[in-house]
Parts: structure tokens; C-alpha cells; sequence
């Protein structure tokens, strides 16, 4: 059985401060990329990254489309050729 719950000040837990928008959601903020791959279709090719995203939620994973990640967040490609970086961690280089 539920007992009542008795409020204890300390049960509180702080957080950043957070910005949240009218539709009352929270942009993540990407972190690095982590993978590139490209989805064959039969007539077109899809160039995907696996994008980590941190913030205000623990780091998580994604697949998204390489043109809108370079679109939104070129300083992820501001470092040069990634892909190298990509392939190095995967030790093909």
C-alpha cells in the first residue's frame, strides 16, 4: 500500500537552468559525430551520420541526414575532413 508522501526540502533537485520554448520542448545540443553511413535505396543514395546529442538530457544517439546536420550545425564540420576522423576510430586508416 502507498503511504502519503511528507515533504522533505532537501527531495528538491536542482537543474541548469533550461530553455524552453512556447510548444514547451527542449533543443538538444549536438555533440560530435560519431559514424557516417550511406543508405542504399534502389534508385538513390542517403548520406546518414550518427550524431551524439547532449544537453539537458544524458548523451544519446541518432541517425540523421549529413545535409540538414551540415545545414544546422556547421561547426561540426568547421575541423576539416571528419571522415577521416570517423575511420580512424574505427581503425580502417
Amino acid at each position: 500500500q502507498l503511504r502519503k508522501y511528507i515533504h522533505d526540502p532537501s527531495h528538491v533537485n536542482e537543474s541548469d537552468h533550461l530553455e524552453v520554448k512556447e510548444n514547451l520542448t527542449v533543443e538538444a545540443t549536438s555533440v560530435r559525430v560519431e559514424d557516417r553511413m550511406v543508405k542504399q535505396l534502389r534508385g538513390k543514395e542517403i548520406p546518414l551520420l550518427k550524431v551524439i546529442w547532449g544537453g539537458a538530457t544524458p548523451e544519446s544517439a541518432t541517425w540523421e541526414l549529413e545535409e540538414k546536420m551540415k545545414a544546422s550545425y556547421p561547426f561540426l564540420f568547421a575541423s576539416g575532413n571528419f571522415e577521416d576522423e570517423i575511420s580512424k576510430r574505427r581503425g580502417e586508416l
